[in-house]
């Protein structure tokens, strides 16, 4: 999307910083080159924290929230879609790196189904889950929970429970 498109008060998804409100329009000189118009950030999760991102560029840092019925179509697709689980562990780590850095909704869900999958079969072998694996999941469930969270109006630690329960009543 284009940044001239965005303005104040705006609710976005920072591809890093998941839900943010678009506190306001402020010129500054953050780089040493010179003046330059910025949105400042407020995540919503996290007010206390604010974001500074170029207003004068084309950014895909910054994308329009999911809609409810485009959460619900990429949780009813979750079964027919998934991400190949990577068994080197520093491969899987820089595939998995690179899609939350990419910030495509669908494909987080889809590394946060991969992950909980494993997890639990290692749990299930008496294995640990790796430490690294553990972390990209908490970073990619904070993302997903986050967005879905306030779109669907309920708390990000109920997200899982939605995603479970929209699943069971699609089968039906």
């Amino acid at each position: 999307m284009n940044m001239s498109e965005w303005k104040v008060n705006d609710i976005v998804i920072h591809k890093r910083d998941g839900v943010c409100k678009i506190k306001e329009l402020k010129t500054m000189n953050l780089t040493g080159d010179g003046e330059r118009p910025y949105f400042v950030l407020v995540p919503v999760y996290d007010q206390g924290t604010k974001i500074y991102v170029p207003a004068d560029q084309d950014s895909t840092t910054l994308r329009k929230p999911l809609s409810v019925e485009a959460i619900n179509e990429l949780i009813e697709d979750l079964p027919n879609a998934g991400i190949r689980w990577i068994e080197n562990e520093k491969a899987r780590q820089r595939a998995y790196t690179q899609v939350l850095d990419h910030g495509q909704t669908g494909e987080i869900l889809q590394v946060v189904t991969a992950l909980h999958k494993k997890r639990s079969s290692r749990i299930k072998a008496g294995r640990k889950f790796h430490t690294s694996d553990e972390r990209l999941l908490n970073d990619a469930e904070r993302m997903l929970h986050g967005e879905f969270a306030f779109m669907l109006n309920i708390k990000p630690d109920d997200v899982p429970a939605y995603i479970v329960q929209h699943l069971e009543s699609a089968k039906a």
